[in-house]
């Protein structure tokens, strides 16, 4: 009689954000002979209870405190046996080849499945890493999206464009597509030429590498713009066929394509939502602002767009707001992953074309955008320098 294969009981600790931890319990806990021993918001914890408790294997979540990487390999130098895996929201090689540089295992896609986890030590234990655990592709797709104009949407996906580029020994292809009915990105960085995206109907159809230069203009740092409708009769160029059509045509040319959506739900923001890899939400402490957030969630929802990539940003916070910033975060529907105060001089740099993220390297401006690049450029330890404390921490065992 032949006799089913044992499982073998492997041990797991958990490290990130409550919300994070709750859904790996929930996702692994008896499944595939997965055991979660405990749950750690911080480093510091994460070392007592690792020491305690010998886990056989740490998923840490990209986003925690200080950089999934960084805490990862402190926390690997603990116990060389343990197998590290960074748990993101996206597929990065360029993240997974710094989480093997540092000696971690890899890397695994959020939400963590027990399936995805057993794929992911099965490779680690065979070769001492794993690719991502996800077909998921290499590129990345922000999309900027504020449900109110006039919150500075445009300026931090401008000043996120710029930081990126900006870093030297990053080999990146980088759009900014103008996918606004409104069209701002081109006159805020005050730069002529190029043709309007309605133009590209006729290059998806017959595209040609050597043309492109045609259809964009690029900035002194070295990114692509892909310039918005010069009319706003040509609005209706942001069909659900063209828009797809679009994003196939650039993810075969760009690393990264950064997209400014309009305020009104069309079907062009639609696809955009559906092809991100990461949707940052704009926000302002106004009341009419976090009203709608819910409603904004409800929409999300309908059009099956995962929360797991909405994060939140609060723009142009005042010196005193009449809302406190504590309560708006228990409030909002979405993980709030970047706080940027009001600061007149990124409003005089954007009158004079000029990314403030980049020629002002020492803001706490550039600080609160370099979050949004989180796992794209190696700007994990100076955010961790300047961290305040993005977490509430706390521990506890489950056993």
């Amino acid at each position: 009689m032949r006799r089913s294969k044992r499982i073998i009981m492997q041990k797991v600790f958990v490290v990130g954000s409550p919300s994070f931890c709750e859904d790996c319990v929930k996702n692994i806990e008896g499944q595939y002979g997965f055991r979660v021993l405990g749950a750690a918001y911080s480093k510091e914890e994460a070392a007592l209870l690792i020491a305690d408790l010998s886990p056989d294997i740490l998923i840490v979540d990209a986003d925690v405190n200080e950089g999934g990487i960084n805490v990862g390999e402190q926390l690997k130098k603990q116990r060389e046996d343990i197998i590290v895996f960074i748990a993101s929201d996206y597929s990065s090689i360029d993240l997974l080849q710094r989480a093997i540089a540092k000696g971690l295992n890899g890397i695994v896609k959020k939400p963590v499945s027990a399936a995805a986890l057993a794929d992911a030590v099965e490779k680690a234990k065979k070769c001492g890493t794993c690719q991502i655990t996800d077909e998921g592709q290499s590129k990345e797709i922000f999309v900027f999206y504020a449900p109110k104009g006039g919150v500075g949407k445009t300026t931090l996906a401008v000043n996120l464009s710029g930081l990126i580029a900006s870093q030297k020994g990053k080999n990146m292809k980088i759009a900014v597509a103008d996918l606004d009915v409104w069209a701002n990105v081109q006159s805020m960085l005050q730069l002529k030429g190029g043709r309007s995206i309605a133009d590209w109907d006729l290059y998806l159809d017959n595209f040609n590498p050597e043309e492109l230069r045609n259809y964009v203009v690029t900035h002194p740092l070295g990114f692509d713009i892909i310039p918005g409708i010069k009319r706003i009769t040509e609005a209706g160029i942001f069909t659900a066929e063209f828009t797809s059509k679009f994003f196939e045509v650039v993810q075969n040319i760009y690393d990264l394509i950064i997209v400014d959506t309009n305020s009104t739900i069309n079907d062009g923001t639609t696809v955009a939502f559906e092809k991100a890899t990461r949707i940052f939400v704009i926000g302002t402490l106004e009341v009419p602002t976090l009203k709608g957030l819910n409603d904004l969630k409800e929409v999300f929802d309908l059009l099956g767009v995962s929360m797991h990539k909405i994060r939140m940003v609060l723009n142009r916070i005042p010196e005193k707001p009449d809302i406190s910033i504590k309560e708006v975060a228990q409030l909002i529907p979405f993980p709030l992953i970047a706080k940027i105060k009001e600061n007149p001089e990124v409003r005089v740099a954007v009158n004079r074309g000029e990314i403030y993220a980049v020629t002002h390297p020492d803001s706490e401006f550039r600080y609160e955008i370099a979050k949004l690049a989180a796992g794209i450029i190696g700007l994990e330890q100076e955010i961790s320098q300047r961290q305040k404390g993005f977490f509430k921490f706390g521990a506890k065992r489950l056993r």
